[in-house]
């Protein structure tokens, strides 16, 4: 629940911030600069997204500071250093890829700024541009995964019960020793105790702002720990019913601007003094 004043905004991407065209609302960006300029007060993206996809879109909202990317897997200072950095256990990684073998799907890990992938072919997100034609560094899992610590393992396949059934069996031969985050045509795979929640404690820590002041929005499963933990807790109309309920402010859709909303709805609570 709302304990105070606001020092630190936490801000999710995709359902959030950005449209779901992928544009941002001019009048996000206006609030967003308001927030800098007139309140002082950082405005600090908490994505799953790995840092290229997260630092160009700061770069278009014009924003300074940290970022969170790989759902708190990694965390950057404004300059793009790494300064936090949480990795899969090498036979952790090993052993769920060696168990992904038995199915018909595709992976992926991230290693800091980089993409690894086996091949420039193979599955690609349906109806959306492929992710991986130019980037990422090609390697043998089985044989890097021994030696290069990755932050994620992302899985991809044509049919979701191909994921269904890796899910399952991960989730009975590991358990809780990974975290794990599902969507409709993927499964991410990352460090045990790795979330968004884990995320803003280590920008509590960075920035030295407590918990207590800090407000984040989000509006999918995978920013429910932040919601739970922070402050202020602002979801999306746009989201889901039980995301819904872990709000102290339901604000309007991403379509509709928002952020922009939530960040007037609490001006007089945001201080940076």
């Amino acid at each position: 629940m709302f304990m105070g004043r606001i020092r630190l905004v936490c801000c999710d991407l995709d359902g959030t911030l950005l449209n779901d065209d992928k544009s941002i609302g001019e009048e996000n960006i206006l609030w967003i600069k308001k927030l800098r300029e007139e309140k002082e007060v950082p405005f600090v993206i908490v994505s799953g997204r790995y840092y290229p996809s997260v630092k160009r879109i700061a770069d278009r909202i014009s924003t300074t500071g940290p970022l969170s990317c790989v759902n708190g897997a990694l965390l950057y200072d404004e300059e793009g250093n790494e300064i936090k950095s949480h990795t899969l256990p090498f036979e952790v990684a090993e052993y769920i890829y060696s168990l992904s073998t038995q199915y018909k799907v595709e992976m992926l890990a991230v290693k800091g700024k980089d993409w690894l992938l086996k091949s420039r072919e193979g599955y690609l997100f349906k109806e959306k541009k492929p992710i991986y034609i130019t980037d990422g560094t090609l390697v043998s899992f089985k044989d890097a995964l021994s030696s290069i610590p990755v932050n994620k393992l992302l899985f991809m396949a044509e049919e979701r019960e191909e994921l269904n059934k890796l899910e399952n069996e991960i989730r009975s031969k590991v358990g809780e020793g990974v975290s794990y985050y599902t969507g409709s045509d993927f499964l991410e795979i990352m460090p045990a105790g790795t979330n968004k929640g884990q995320a803003i404690q280590d920008l509590s820590k960075l920035l030295r702002i407590p918990m207590s002041e800090i407000m984040v929005i989000g509006d999918d499963i995978n920013d429910i720990e932040m919601l739970e933990e922070a402050g202020t807790s602002v979801v999306m109309e746009n989201a889901d019913q039980r995301i819904k309920a872990l709000g102290d402010y339901i604000t309007l859709k991403n379509n509709d601007n928002g952020v922009a909303h939530a960040i007037k709805h609490f001006w007089n609570e945001i201080s940076s003094i």
